[in-house]
């Protein structure tokens, strides 16, 4: 923006010869201008507030583009606030993990999420002594397994991608579609419900990567009885396009103990199937069914060791007759 400033032809004061008969007193010419000492203040304040604008204007623009949405965040009713109508999100430079935050990233060539907290940032030197360190959290990755005492900085292309409101106990597993724009994620939250168990509510989360809008599409309380045999929390296995889940439901809570069943969710109406010891699950989305077999017991060999006696051990497959139904 350019401001114009138009300056007047100076105005002098002329003295003209008179004629000797007439008596016209003369005023002596004055040292000092003072309308062009005005003219001049004036044209400098102007050509200041004109720069000062400009420059306003030009921090305003810069502030707009380097605008981040943060992430959204779930209430405990479920309901997902939305950070922002934008369509997309300009990432962060993540340096310092965020306390009770999900991060997806990159760790030995897979994908995998870190949460961290007061608890998991604390442990002990080789000294015995005890520490904290906002850096140390748990790793989940995609394909199941985890590690405690974690450092942050080892994860590569972190992006902050949940937050909520309730504490976040521990990530179960997740799954990631398969153009990996939307993130299913198995979640714990601290809540005193049950007292066998230690107070956990085991919920699925479904976050879409390119704006952050999250939704809870899935939430049972660890150690009831909505689930024969299930006492313990969801293991995510596949998502169909985005309309369909399947996970299994572990017999109990940190124990060792196998699946007790697998849930066919349907994300969009929230409507489930759930069936014990069934596998090979195919889904036919244009005839609106899915087909599976019943699991039966089979021998295989191992080496010796926990759970492998007499270099056999007991295992579960999918065998015999293929069974049709309606998807939920």
């Amino acid at each position: 923006m350019e401001n114009q400033i138009n300056t007047g032809d100076k105005n002098t004061q002329q003295i003209g010869q008179n004629p000797i008969n007439q008596s016209i007193p003369i005023t002596k010419k004055s040292k000092v201008n003072y309308w062009m000492i005005l003219s001049v203040v004036l044209a400098v304040g102007l050509v200041l507030v004109s720069g000062l604008h400009t420059l306003s204007l030009k921090n305003t623009s810069n502030s707009n583009n380097q605008q981040i949405t943060q992430p959204n965040s779930i209430t405990p009713t479920g309901k997902a606030i939305q950070a922002s109508p934008a369509s997309h999100v300009t990432q962060e430079a993540v340096t310092t993990p965020v306390k009770n935050t999900l991060y997806l990233g990159i760790y030995n060539g897979a994908d995998a999420i870190f949460l961290t907290d007061e608890e998991k940032q604390k442990y002990f030197d080789p000294d015995a002594v005890p520490r904290t360190n906002p850096y140390i959290g748990e790793l989940q990755m995609a394909g199941g397994g985890g590690y405690t005492l974690f450092d942050f900085k080892e994860l590569q292309s972190p992006k902050r991608i949940f937050s909520s409101s309730q504490k976040i106990h521990s990530v179960n597993s997740f799954k990631l579609n398969n153009s990996k724009g939307v993130a299913y994620v198995s979640l714990n939250y601290d809540a005193k419900v049950n007292s066998q168990y230690p107070g956990l509510v085991n919920k699925i989360i479904q976050i879409k990567l390119d704006t952050l809008v999250s939704s809870e599409i899935w939430s049972n309380e660890v150690g009831s009885n909505k689930y024969e045999g299930g006492k313990g929390v969801a293991y995510i296995e596949t998502v169909t396009e985005d309309r369909f889940l399947t996970f299994w439901i572990g017999s109990c809570y940190a124990c060792e103990g196998g699946p007790a069943g697998t849930v066919i969710l349907n994300i969009d109406t929230k409507k489930e199937k759930y069936f014990k010891d069934i596998g090979n699950i195919q889904f036919n989305i244009t005839n609106n069914t899915f087909s599976y077999q019943k699991l039966a017991l089979f021998q295989e060999p191992c080496d010796p060791g926990p759970g492998c006696d007499n270099g056999q051990r007991t295992l579960m497959k999918p065998a015999g007759q293929s069974y049709t139904e309606n998807l939920p």
